[in-house]
């Protein structure tokens, strides 16, 4: 995408859209040249599935190996870019999408478009609203399932952007796997190996908006309105295996984080091969600790912390190089990470 660009999506449909298909090759704007609202591509825009979606101006992203997602051909791809233009010249927009296929016969799991809205959205004016929004993998799927990747999506007044991991048999887990302080670039986080849920799991969006405005602000599709929607991938199904032998790692390994860069939210990932006590501490170059993501006992597996580029004290630090260390039992290992502003 060129400057100024806000997003850009890649949408498909499925046999709910029957009758109402956009034309193929056929742009469409969601306004009329004098300004108006196109009330045909806002009844259309309802029938969308996201397939993948970027507010970065380049982006590649991959599927974990084996996993592919299944696209009916009857419905294609709908490319939506979206651009604020505040100046008084016209911008010339250039985007451009490269997609990857893959064999069925080599394929182990077909991935599902996750789709979660909370259309309740009531702001008042000139106050901070925080909205919590709680969705269970039971009534959602219906099976568990395996997230790969978590994509936010909202507009100008959310100032933070927050998914966790709950479980309705215990109300007092809540994970965070996903945040973003910026609206116009929020971070799509990839999850390898793919984070499990089960039935009794589920996923809650938290988002804070601040409505500097002196008007109400809604749920809508404009720029002026607001959103609170999480986009994934995912494949259904049990974790790997049910033999605990044939799921532990062989070795204590220090992966990279990932994304490296980030900004402003990266998971490390770790392999422990038996049970004990883990200690992950962030530093910053000078040695001085940062933060202390785990310190406790941990069962045996393959592990991931998500650090959101804040300090002990839940203050954001500065931009730069930091160093993160794993401690368990005799061993240690450390790794370099970057954090952009």
């Amino acid at each position: 995408m060129r400057p100024g660009s806000h997003h850009f999506i890649v949408y498909t449909y499925d046999e709910s859209a029957q009758g109402n298909l956009p034309l193929e090759g056929v742009y469409r704007d969601i306004r009329n040249f004098d300004g108006s609202l196109n009330p045909n591509v806002l009844f259309q825009m309802q029938f969308q599935k996201f397939i993948s979606g970027t507010q970065t101006r380049l982006f590649d992203y991959t599927f974990p190996e084996g996993v592919a997602l299944k696209l009916d051909p009857s419905f294609g791809f709908d490319m939506n870019s979206h651009y604020n233009n505040y100046s008084n010249d016209t911008i010339v927009g250039e985007v451009y999408n490269n997609f990857y296929f893959s064999e069925l016969a080599d394929l182990d799991h077909i991935a599902e478009i996750l789709q979660l809205y909370n259309n309740d959205i009531y702001l008042p004016a000139n106050q901070e609203t925080t909205l919590n929004a709680k969705f269970w993998i039971e009534e959602e799927i219906g099976e568990p399932i395996n997230i790969f990747q978590l994509f936010s999506h909202a507009h100008r007044l959310n100032t933070q952007f927050k998914i966790f991991k709950v479980n309705q048999d215990d109300s007092e887990y809540k994970e965070l796997i996903y945040i973003s302080y910026d609206w116009e670039h929020p971070p799509i986080m990839k999850f390898d190996p793919p984070m499990f849920f089960n039935l009794r799991d589920g996923i809650e969006m938290e988002a804070t908006y601040y409505n500097y405005t002196d008007e109400i602000v809604e749920f809508g599709l404009l720029s002026v309105d607001e959103m609170m929607i999480s986009f994934g991938l995912y494949f259904t199904g049990e974790q790997l295996s049910n033999d605990i032998t044939d799921i532990l790692p062989d070795n204590l390994l220090l992966h990279s984080n990932y994304p490296n860069p980030f900004n402003p939210i990266t998971s490390l990932r770790y392999d422990l091969p038996e049970d004990g006590l883990v200690n992950i501490t962030i530093y910053d170059m000078m040695g001085r600790k940062v933060k202390t993501l785990v310190n406790s006992s941990q069962t045996a597996g393959f592990k991931s912390v998500p650090w959101n580029a804040t300090n002990n004290r839940n203050e954001e630090v500065s931009a730069g190089l930091y160093l993160y260390t794993i401690q368990a039992g005799e061993f240690r290992q450390t790794k370099k990470m970057v954090f952009l502003k």
